[in-house]
C-alpha cells in the first residue's frame, strides 16, 4: 500500500484528481476539461493517468516522477476473461478492480450507470467475466426525441417530472418509460447473475446512480468514487512489481 499517491482521470468532458493515503481517498478535485486550475500541481509521489481524451494535457501538473499512463500494457490485479480484451473500456477495467477488492470473498456486479450503463460480474476468484452494455438515462430520453416527429427532448430536463405509473400525460410516460424501465432493467440482470453465483455482492455507481440507489432495494452498495479507488489500486499492483 502506497502512503501517498495521486489519481489522474481525465473523461470526455471532466477531469477528476484524487489524492490517496494509505490506499484511502482523502480528497478529491472535479474540473471540467474547458477549464484550469488556478494554481499548478506538484507531485512528487506515485501517480496514474487514465485518459479517454487524447487532446487535453496535464501541462499545469509538475510531475516530480514519472506518471504511470494506464493502457492495456499495464499489469492487473485481476484476470480478463473476456474474448476482445483490447476493447474492453479502461474504466470498466478500473472500475472491476476497485469492486474486486472490496469484496473480495463474493462474486460482484458493478452497475455503472453512465452516459451508458455498463453491468460488470467479477468472480470471487478475481476475474473478470464479462457483462452488458445497455443505453444510459439521457441517451433514452435523447432518442425518444430524435427518432420520433413529436416526443419532446427530456434528456436534461426529466428531473423535473413528477414520477407517476401509469403515466397521465406523454411526458409522465416517457419518463416512467424511461425510469422504472432502466430499473427493471437493473433488477433483471441482477437476478440473472445471481443465478449462477454462489454469494453475488452488488455495487451501484456513476453519475445516474442516485436516480436508482433508493429504488434498488437492501443490499445494494453506492461506490460513488470505485473508477477512482480501482486505478490506485492498479497503480499500487504497478509500483510492487
Amino acid at each position: 500500500m502506497l502512503p501517498n499517491s495521486y489519481v489522474f482521470d481525465i473523461g470526455n468532458s471532466r477531469l477528476k484528481v484524487g489524492q490517496f493515503k494509505d490506499g484511502r481517498l482523502v480528497h478529491l478535485e472535479t474540473y471540467a476539461l474547458s477549464e484550469r486550475p488556478e494554481k499548478g500541481l506538484e507531485v512528487d509521489v506515485p501517480s496514474i493517468i487514465s485518459s479517454v481524451n487524447d487532446a487535453y494535457q496535464l501541462d499545469w501538473v509538475n510531475f516530480r516522477r514519472s506518471p504511470l499512463i494506464f493502457d492495456r500494457g499495464c499489469a492487473l490485479p485481476i484476470a480478463l476473461d473476456y474474448e476482445t480484451p483490447e476493447t474492453l473500456g479502461l474504466d470498466r477495467i478500473a472500475g472491476a478492480v476497485g469492486a474486486w477488492k472490496e469484496f473480495q470473498q463474493t462474486d460482484v456486479l458493478l452497475i455503472d450507470a453512465g452516459t451508458c450503463i455498463n453491468y460488470d460480474f467479477i468472480s470471487a476468484a478475481g476475474v473478470y467475466k464479462g457483462g452488458v452494455i445497455s443505453p444510459g438515462l439521457k441517451i433514452r430520453f435523447r432518442s425518444m426525441h430524435d427518432y420520433t416527429g413529436a416526443l419532446p427532448d427530456l434528456s436534461e430536463s426529466w428531473q423535473d417530472v413528477a414520477s407517476m405509473l401509469p403515466g397521465t400525460s406523454t411526458i409522465k410516460c416517457m419518463h416512467q418509460g424511461v425510469l422504472t424501465g432502466i430499473l427493471s432493467e437493473m433488477e433483471g440482470f441482477i437476478s440473472f447473475f445471481k443465478k449462477d453465483s454462489q454469494q453475488m455482492s452488488v455495487i451501484l455507481t456513476g453519475g445516474d446512480a442516485y436516480a436508482f440507489e433508493s429504488s434498488l432495494g437492501e443490499g445494494i452498495f453506492v461506490r460513488p468514487k470505485i473508477v477512482l479507488e480501482g486505478l490506485n489500486l492498479i497503480l499500487e499492483h504497478n509500483v510492487a512489481l
